[in-house]
């Protein structure tokens, strides 16, 4: 595969918000662990946490899908910036929308590896 152009990395990290925002909202781990890939990183502002068992992977998933069930049932996550970097990975950022289109987080930035 060769590099892929700025307009194409938007497009592949908005389908990856797409795909994990589904997961969530249906409850599907399956469909998550599908582009969610192991090991997997995930960095707050508070910790880091490196997960390297599927049974982790699934509990944070159960975690995060607790969350998204206590408020909004029906959030969009949209990306504000991709930028491919080299051939296999994407480095974006996106914020988490409400229906009535209200910001529920900050831009969060995160890196995508291409598979």
């Amino acid at each position: 595969m060769g590099a892929i152009t700025a307009s194409e990395a938007k497009q592949v990290f908005q389908d990856l918000l797409d795909r994990v925002t589904g997961s969530y909202l249906s409850r599907d781990f399956d469909a998550f662990a599908y582009v969610v890939h192991l090991p997997h990183r995930i960095s707050t502002s508070f910790e880091t946490i490196n997960i390297q068992e599927p049974h982790h992977l699934k509990a944070v998933f159960d975690a995060v899908c607790t969350l998204t069930h206590t408020g909004e049932t029906n959030l969009t996550a949209v990306c504000h910036d991709a930028k491919p970097k080299g051939r296999d990975r994407i480095d974006g950022s996106y914020s988490n929308l409400a229906p009535d289109h209200a910001v529920l987080t900050a831009e969060i930035k995160c890196q995508t590896v291409l598979m």
